[in-house]
């Protein structure tokens, strides 16, 4: 049975003191934790709010599930972000899991933990992890959904406790309407391939838009195109070093950024910073703006 836990959950509020180590944010925001105790036997769905993190407890020591001798102990949670904007979130899982020495084996094939997030068995892009004996779980995604799956071959016997923080984790994109820097996703370290990032810059009325580019290193062009890009208005495509130390007058208060990096090559480049700042139109830049509307 499905059930959707998310109503029927407790809600507290707590400060996250955790940051992931290749974020382009600093620090983050008050948050909200909910609380999800796993039962043997049930299979849940919880929609998180990117202001969300969802903690999880599971032990066989609390489970009161009449489960016959020799049957196993099966949990599974399907964890999904409603980024509903432009901003893009991926999800961070970490924790600890203890099996009490129940799985020996390295292919932890006895009792285990199970972190994906592939849609189904036959997502061919996703990740799995399995976790089991006595270790902690560090698990990022990119992806929006995280399956977990926790197994016990005998719930009886085996003593195991296991708690786990999923996290939403900002990536990229979004709405500007202030003065910052905008970044490509896990800078200062190189992106990843496959990603479309979308900011939409909204400066005050009477203004117009100035980008610096203090960083710029994407792939170079190959056949004369550009393979992983930063489009100005999407017209105005950048790659390599094009930007670097440039500075870019939009004579204009809206406007849009694009990133998109090669869906097929994973490539060494680390990718850009930008930053966005305002400035007060004069009559030189209404004629110019013609140009860009």
């Amino acid at each position: 049975m499905i059930l959707q836990v998310v109503a029927a959950m407790v809600i507290t509020t707590a400060w996250m003191t955790q940051a992931w180590p290749i974020s382009p944010i600093e620090e983050y925001a008050k948050v909200s934790k909910v609380s999800l105790s796993a039962r043997c036997g049930n299979e849940e769905v919880v929609e998180l709010e990117t202001t969300e993190y969802l903690s999880l407890i599971f032990s066989t020591n609390t489970q009161q599930v009449d489960l016959p001798d020799d049957t196993p102990c099966v949990f599974h949670v399907r964890v999904d972000v409603l980024d509903r904007s432009t901003e893009k979130f991926g999800l961070w899982v970490s924790g600890q899991v203890d099996f009490g020495g129940a799985s020996e084996d390295s292919s932890c094939s006895n009792s285990y933990l199970s972190v994906a997030d592939e849609d189904d068995d036959n997502d061919e892009m996703g990740h799995k992890s399995r976790y089991c004996g006595e270790e902690k779980v560090d698990f990022h995604t990119r992806e929006d959904i995280i399956n977990v799956q926790i197994y016990v071959n005998n719930p009886k016997k085996e003593s195991v406790k296991i708690t786990l923080n999923l996290t939403p984790h900002y990536l990229c994109g979004g709405i500007v309407a202030e003065e910052k820097d905008i970044m490509s996703p896990d800078f200062p370290q190189n992106y990843d391939k496959d990603y479309g990032c979308l900011w939409q810059i909204q400066a005050p009325e009477g203004s117009g838009i100035k980008l610096y580019f203090p960083d710029f290193e994407l792939q170079p062009k190959r056949r004369g195109n550009c393979q992983d890009y930063l489009a100005i208005n999407i017209l105005d495509r950048h790659c390599g070093t094009e930007l670097a130390n440039t500075t870019k007058l939009i004579p204009q208060n809206s406007m849009m950024i694009i990133f998109n990096s090669d869906p097929k090559m994973r490539l060494k480049f680390q990718g850009f910073r930008c930053t966005v700042n305002f400035y007060r139109l004069t009559n030189k830049d209404s004629l110019m703006k013609k140009f860009f509307d």
